[in-house]
């Protein structure tokens, strides 16, 4: 009877350790599509703040901070 439980226990643990360790690994990073939205919208922010000393920092900053909106967008759609 003992060994029946203890089978029992041994087999929850494993599907609880199996369930926690999927959704932790999955919420600690932030995906691809994510990252690389953001990383070209900032970059363009900054690029912009150029804007003073030429003009072509303006159009470049507005462009990079478009495609960084694209790719945010896109990540939105894959979380749907």
């Amino acid at each position: 009877m003992a060994k029946k439980v203890m089978k029992k226990l041994d087999k929850i643990t494993a599907r609880m350790q199996a369930k926690d360790g999927s959704s932790t690994a999955s919420t600690a990073r932030i995906d691809g599509n994510l990252r690389t939205g953001l990383i070209f919208l900032l970059v363009g922010l900054i690029v912009s703040l150029f804007a003073g000393i030429s003009g072509i920092f303006g159009v470049i900053g507005a462009i990079l901070a478009v495609i960084g909106l694209v790719f945010i967008v896109l990540w939105l759609l894959d979380q749907a």
